[in-house]
């Protein structure tokens, strides 16, 4: 599908990119940079970064701080606990999403704190066990 959409791509992304294990995740996300705030949700999430919608466009090659809101696995009453991770992004790619009316921001992960890519890691292997594996 991706093919024949025309957007702005980052000349770097390496097609093998296209290939890796993404998960379905649909977690809130916040994007903070300079003087910009963009707030969204994901889409999916793979090892080495993730798709999000989001009501405003960023340009490719913006980067920033993504802010993710993990959910507890249970609720907050039985002592779940929201979670928030934050990472370093870069926009590698932008299209206008016309059935979510939204934008589509592909995000790469870069210069990640070890510490949160790990929790991330950790999280989506939880709740996604047989799918997940291929990130570790």
């Amino acid at each position: 599908m991706d093919s024949v959409l025309a957007y702005a791509r980052d000349p770097n992304l390496d097609s093998n990119q296209k290939r890796i294990v993404r998960l379905p995740v649909r977690w809130r996300a916040a994007l903070v940079g300079g003087n910009l705030t963009r707030h969204g949700r994901s889409v999916n999430i793979a090892a080495g970064g993730m798709a999000m919608h989001c009501e405003h466009n960023l340009p490719v090659g913006w980067t920033g701080n993504l802010f993710l809101e993990v959910p507890p696995q249970t609720t907050i009453a039985e002592g779940g606990v929201v979670q928030f991770l934050q990472l370093q992004v870069r926009v590698i790619y932008a299209v206008h999403d016309g059935a979510s009316r939204s934008f589509r921001l592909g995000l790469q992960f870069i210069d990640t704190d070890k510490t949160a890519e790990n929790h991330l890691v950790d999280e989506l292997v939880k709740r996604y066990p047989s799918q997940a594996r291929a990130l570790r």
